[in-house]
């Protein structure tokens, strides 16, 4: 080997190791300096826990979690379950409660727990809300959360909460083992899951215009376009194999859920969380301008319409407040620019316009 060729070699192992030094001590401030806080796609190990019937992690006992990104910033404790509610199992008889199964806009993603439709809900009601919500579920993992934990808590009115997601969730779940963890196979999710430095830059570069296009250029939000591609088939209304198993998923889970109130005797009522290609028409637009459609072919009403003739066939009451949100979106933001989650102003509409409507239609005595 020339002298030259030493030279380069020792010179690449010398920038090797800086780059690696530089990145030790990066993440050694970031995990020392940010200690109680997380970027959202991140969990403490510590506070994991499997639970085979759900297919998937909880994460229980948290206390003041930080979460933030360049947009928001919130904190979120849990209950020993994982859940996000602290009320006590058992309840006075002259309380009245409302119980909360959902995805994450039930959870309350993006915003403090006094924030959440649901807190804001029991505000205008008065009356004490259970939020029995989880980031990803679908029905599937809803009617299994009511059953083992929701009815020990008396409630007096069951909320379901149903969104375009739905119907992704649905399938991933079938497609789950009991003794399955999902595992990312590229060095850069194994990084993202184990490294808060990567994770931390991942969601601040992600919540701006420039991060977010190279976040997609680079193809490093692999669930998201597989969930863009899965909403896509469901906005076209396409005849598709997948998205049929997933329809038929949804009503039979959603019918079970209304056979176990009944049995129960707890009013039960299906409230749908619009999507930001029906609350922000330029969004929709976006994406029929991404994948070269017409707008005739797309119809961002489909998943509504859906849940709306099911809670139809079923007789169970549907809550829906698009309009509301269209309008209050010129405005105060109602949902993020880089995130479908409702801001704390769209959780304080949706929530007043939910309570007309239970009070409408004397869903809970007083």
């Amino acid at each position: 080997m020339s002298s030259r060729s030493k030279k380069i070699l020792g010179n690449l192992a010398i920038f090797i190791v800086g780059i690696i030094i530089i990145f030790s001590i990066a993440e050694i401030t970031v995990r020392v300096f940010k200690q109680d806080e997380l970027a959202p796609g991140l969990w403490p190990e510590e506070n994991t826990r499997y639970v085979p019937e759900l297919k998937r992690n909880l994460y229980v006992n948290i206390s003041n979690l930080t979460r933030s990104t360049s947009e928001y910033s919130y904190q979120v404790s849990t209950n020993e379950q994982g859940f996000r509610d602290f009320h006590p199992i058992l309840k006075d008889e002259e309380t009245t409660r409302i119980l909360g199964l959902g995805s994450s806009q039930t959870f309350g993603n993006t915003v403090d727990a006094d924030d959440t439709y649901l807190s804001l809900l029991g505000n205008e009601l008065d009356v004490e809300t259970i939020n029995l919500g989880l980031g990803g579920i679908g029905l599937d993992e809803m009617k299994i959360i009511l059953q083992e934990y929701g009815f020990s808590y008396q409630p007096d009115l069951i909320i379901v909460e149903t969104s375009l997601g739905n119907f992704q969730s649905g399938s991933d779940f079938a497609h789950k083992s009991e003794a399955s963890r999902e595992t990312k196979n590229s060095a850069f999710f194994w990084l993202y899951e184990h490294s808060k430095l990567v994770n931390h830059l991942y969601w601040l570069s992600k919540t701006t215009h420039l991060g977010s296009k190279v976040v997609n250029t680079l193809k490093l939000n692999e669930h998201t376009q597989d969930s863009v591609s899965f909403e896509l088939s469901l906005l076209r209304g396409d005849d598709d194999p997948t998205l049929y198993e997933a329809k038929k998923s949804v009503f039979r889970n959603l019918q079970e859920i209304k056979k176990l109130a009944d049995e129960k005797e707890v009013p039960l009522m299906v409230v749908f969380v619009s999507s930001s290609y029906q609350v922000e028409p330029k969004r929709l637009q976006a994406l029929v301008e991404k994948f070269g459609l017409a707008e005739e072919d797309v119809n961002p009403e489909n998943a509504e319409n859906f849940f709306r003739e099911s809670c139809k066939r079923l007789n169970i009451p549907f809550f829906e407040t698009t309009a509301a949100l269209q309008d209050h979106q010129k405005g105060t933001p109602v949902i993020w620019n880089f995130d479908n989650h409702l801001t704390p102003r769209g959780n304080q509409i949706y929530a007043s316009e939910l309570a007309k409507f239970i009070k409408e239609h004397h869903l809970i005595e007083r």
